[in-house]
């Protein structure tokens, strides 16, 4: 109850969890739920941070078997929306997502739903979201499916929406 994680940099959150190890030594497994009692990233987002995280060099494979035989099975929920409030965006968002497969080849399947209202800051523009969501379907990958729309105004009463469909891929 109330632990207190930052498993991202930037994204502080406070946790209330009933997980279960059984260390089986043929299927080996972590279940259980996970509660997100408050969560939020604040961390500046930089291009070249970005960049260099997409550039880094992968490290050869190291042969786990038991992490490829270490089953999951977790629900992450959100009892209050997550805040983001940074450089890129001022938005709350709900999730409800399963954790599935091995820590060393992870799925994921459910949804995490944007608030109609929040703020995404691009291009000069400050783009209020309509509505959008991300979801995730692969129980063998983590590939998130994005579903955006954000109006900005142009002036003299026209707008303009931003649109981000997609899926991302590793």
């Amino acid at each position: 109850q109330g632990v207190a994680v930052e498993l991202i940099r930037g994204l502080r959150s406070e946790l209330d969890a009933l997980v279960t190890y059984r260390p089986d030594p043929k299927a080996p497994s972590i279940t259980g739920d996970i509660r997100v009692a408050q969560s939020a990233y604040t961390e500046t987002i930089t291009l070249a941070a970005l960049a260099r995280r997409a550039t880094l060099p992968v490290s050869p494979t190291v042969q786990q078997p038991y992490l490829d035989r270490l089953r999951l099975n977790l629900v992450v929920t959100t009892s209050q929306d997550m805040t983001v409030d940074n450089n890129y965006g001022r938005l709350e968002a709900g999730a409800n997502l399963r954790v599935v497969g091995t820590v060393a080849s992870p799925g994921m399947d459910g949804r995490i739903t944007l608030r109609e209202g929040g703020e995404i800051f691009l291009a000069g523009r400050t783009f209020r979201i309509t509505r959008g969501d991300i979801s995730f379907t692969d129980l063998r990958h983590i590939h998130p499916e994005f579903n955006i729309a954000a109006e900005a105004p142009l002036g003299g009463g026209d707008t303009v929406t931003m649109t981000l469909t997609g899926t991302l891929e590793r």
